[in-house]
This record gives C-alpha cells, structure tokens and sequence, in this order.
C-alpha cells in the first residue's frame, strides 16, 4: 500500500487531469455551439468575421442583396434558408438591423420560438442602436418564453471592429455575452439591466452626430460663402480632433444616412423618455433626415471625401432658403417628414 502522502498526491493529480479534460469539453462544446445572426449587413458581417474562427455562426440570406450574400461567403457564415432554422439552432442570437425593424425582427424570432428542438434557453442579444425604451418593447415580447434578454451597443465603425470600437452589454446573461468576444474586440459589461448598453450608444451616437450636423451647417455656410477650402484648413489647424471625426465619419454618410437618420429619431426618444425636451437634438435629427432624404450619386461603393459631400449638398440645395431672408430670431425650424417625432408628441410602442 503507498504511503498517504503518495496516495494523495496521485488523487491530486487525476483531479487535475478530470479538471482539464472538463474544461477542454467545455471549451469544445463552446466552440462548437452555434451562434445566429440578423441580418448580416455591413456591421454583422464584421461581426461574423470576428467569431467564426471559434464558432458557427448561422444566418439566412432570405430577402437579402448580393452584396451582403458575397459578404457572407467570404466571412465564411453558414446558409440556411429561413429565419426559423437559425431560431431552431442557435444557442444565442445577435440581431443588428436598422433601428426602425428591431421590433419587427424580434416578433418575428417570437414567432419561431416553438421550432427550437434545443433543451437550453435562447440568448437574444439586441444589438440594435435603438433607445432603451425601444430595447424594454422587444424585451416584453419573449416575457414568459424560454429566451433571456441582453441589451448590447455596438460603438465605432465596422471597418475598425477589432480595434477601434467596443462592445457595451446589460443584462443578466451579459458576462457570457462578453465571452463569446473575449480577446477579440473591447467589450465593457455595464450591469443586469437592460437598457443601460442602449442608452449610452443613444449618447454617443447623439454627440457624433451632433459633431456632423454642426460641421455640414458651417460647412454649407463656407461653401455659399466661397471659402470652403480655407475654412476646411482653419478647421484642421484649429479642431484636428473633430476634424479626425468628420474625416472618418461624414465620407460615409452617402452610404448609411437613411440608417442615421433613423437613430437620431432613437436618441431623441431617449431624451423624451427621461423626461427631456430635445432642442438641439432635435435640429440635429432633422437635418439628418433632410442630408437621408437627398440623393447622393455613386451609393455604397463610391468613395467619398468631405468636400465632395457638401459639393453635393450644396448643389442639392440643402439648408437654402427660399423667399425673403428672416431675421435669426424668426428663423423657421426645417420641415419635418410626415411622421417625425418632437419633443411632446414622440411615442414609442
């Protein structure tokens, strides 16, 4: 019989060796769970890219153009033919869609639910740049259904997804969320409540988008004025930094206004449910629906650069007025599209 001390240390060392192999189970079982995707545009197909190394990721082209479905292929996500095989198959679902069919999207996935053959519970992960208001709508809708609910924001383009965005997540299951990430993008868990990752997205992407507002006005101005140029080099001697943010962001807008301009319509709900009155936010939004509302040649594929986009919106008129010219005070306020929220009146749900 061995000494206690050898029969000791030989239990230690089988413990340690059920311990590794429990986590190398664990650890193959993660990788090959199967994590959904809706839909893959620009932003889900960066995200496809970052996690198919470790993950299947499954998504439908159902409905979808060629662009995205070539995007797709060459992410390397897994086909399937509708939205009810990825709700059947997917331990947890990232769904990224424009703001205004995040509620459309996740009555859809409700509507599913009973295909699942899976004996776990579903994580929806919103990932949708919508108010809080707005996520506290999609989260009551799989109230009593066997899905946990998480609040996720993504902040930063998809062009510099590893490197120059992060991930913000609220919601009881946002640890586990964070995982499927780890080590390949900056990801902060704000707390077990939903909401908090929507609202903070909600203030930065106001501010960002306040930052162009305010550049495409002056911009405007220097263009009528014929010192576009020069007030272009003052900016860039004077604000390199909110200059680095119109370089980076404004290029883009041919390609994603509309999708902005929905946001901003979400950010001013967020004020209006915190009990606010949007001012400047709301100035803000409509000039974005009016910059969504203009046709700028070339689409997604053209780039852009900052003079040719207020060239383009100065030919197009924007911001001009018509008439006789008021005194600042008496300043009308743009025209709002048939639907847009203010202040008092904005509802959601």
């Amino acid at each position: 019989m061995l000494p206690t001390s050898n029969r000791i240390g030989r239990m230690n060392h089988e413990l340690d060796l059920c311990e590794e192999a429990m986590t190398h189970q664990l650890a193959s079982l993660s990788r090959d769970a199967r994590v959904g995707l809706l839909y893959p545009g620009e932003m889900g197909t960066a995200v496809a890219n970052l996690l198919r190394h470790d993950y299947h990721v499954v998504t439908t082209l159902a409905g979808r153009g060629a662009n995205t479905a070539r995007n797709c292929r060459q992410a390397g996500l897994e086909e399937v033919d509708k939205v009810r095989e990825v709700v059947r198959s997917a331990a947890t679902l990232l769904v990224l869609v424009p703001p205004a069919a995040a509620l459309q999207v996740a009555e859809q996935v409700r509507h599913e639910l009973t295909a699942r053959t899976r004996g776990d519970r579903l994580v929806y992960v919103d990932l949708n740049s919508v108010s809080p208001a707005t996520v506290q709508n999609v989260a009551a809708l799989f109230t009593g259904m066997p899905v946990d609910f998480v609040d996720g924001a993504i902040s930063g383009p998809a062009s510099r997804l590893a490197t120059g965005c992060t991930l913000y997540l609220s919601g009881m299951r946002a640890e586990e969320v964070a995982e499927l990430f780890e080590g390949k993008m900056a990801v902060r868990v704000l707390g077990d409540a939903p909401g908090q990752a929507s609202a903070l997205r909600m203030l930065l992407s106001g501010l960002t988008k306040g930052v162009i507002a305010l550049f495409v006005e002056m911009a405007l101005a220097a263009r009528q004025a014929g010192i576009l140029d020069r007030t272009l080099a003052a900016y860039r001697a004077s604000y390199p930094g909110i200059m680095e943010v119109v370089d980076r962001t404004l290029p883009t807008y041919p390609a994603h206004a509309a999708r902005r301009a929905q946001e901003m319509v979400e950010v001013e709900n967020t004020l209006v449910h915190l009990g606010l009155c949007p001012t400047v936010i709301q100035s803000i939004r409509q000039l974005s629906e009016t910059v969504a509302g203009c046709s700028l040649p070339g689409g997604p594929g053209k780039p852009w650069t900052v003079p040719e986009v207020i060239e383009e919106l100065h030919t197009q008129g924007v911001l001009k007025r018509s008439g006789e010219v008021s005194s600042p005070g008496n300043v009308p306020p743009l025209p709002s599209p048939k639907g847009s929220p203010d202040g008092r009146e904005t509802k959601v749900g």
